[in-house]
């Protein structure tokens, strides 16, 4: 989230675009070294960054699928 100044939330997608995992972000100290690093737990192929609560108030959870 290096020079990334609003919350995001972040949605990690496999192959067959399947939400695997999302995750939420705050903006970091620009004071801070090392930025966190954000990634899946599985592999992913798409990412999808939205604003922060963004998934919970569109009611998409883990399992959904992504529609381009």
């Amino acid at each position: 989230m290096k020079n990334t100044e609003i919350p995001l939330a972040i949605g990690f997608f496999d192959k067959n675009k399947k939400l695997l995992q999302i995750l939420e972000m705050t903006p970091e100290s620009p004071l801070r070294k090392e930025p966190t690093l954000y990634s899946s737990n599985k592999p992913a192929q798409y990412v999808l960054e939205m604003n922060k609560g963004w998934f919970e108030k569109n009611k998409i959870k883990v399992g959904s699928t992504l529609n381009l």
